[in-house]
């Protein structure tokens, strides 16, 4: 990580955005490799045997929302959408407690802009410059 860098910023942005602007042929999945059973065990995702306690979604459902996206022509001509589950996801109200939809500051065009030039400068990378 860089110098001073928030950590969870670091690994779920800066890292995801040096990654997507250099076009990395290999992706880092699956994400559970580093966990033991013991810690999946506690956190009510398997059984003691291994056995999924709650619904996941499959290789294929996991990956049907981006192949959709890069294939859709409903998105033709559309950029910076979020999407979820094969559609764009709908923006929720603030306070709105779900796993799902897109939060208002999420798709605040000045915002995506600060992180934008935030992100390129902490990382050097800019695929636009």
């Amino acid at each position: 990580m860089g110098p001073g860098w928030e950590a969870q910023f670091a690994t779920n942005h800066l890292g995801h955005f040096a990654l997507v602007n250099r076009i990395w042929p290999l992706l880092q999945t699956p994400l559970q490799r580093h966990l033991h059973r013991e810690e999946m065990v506690a956190l009510g995702w398997i059984d003691a045997d291994g056995q999924p306690l709650q619904q996941f979604k499959s290789p294929a459902q996991g990956v049907a929302t981006q192949v959709w996206a890069a294939t859709s022509p409903q998105l033709d001509g559309l950029g910076g959408l979020y999407c979820e589950d094969c559609d764009v996801a709908e923006v929720v109200a603030p306070g709105t407690d779900s796993y799902t939809g897109v939060r208002p500051y999420a798709v605040d065009p000045e915002q995506a802009q600060r992180l934008w030039t935030l992100s390129a400068e902490l990382t050097g990378v800019d695929p636009f410059r």
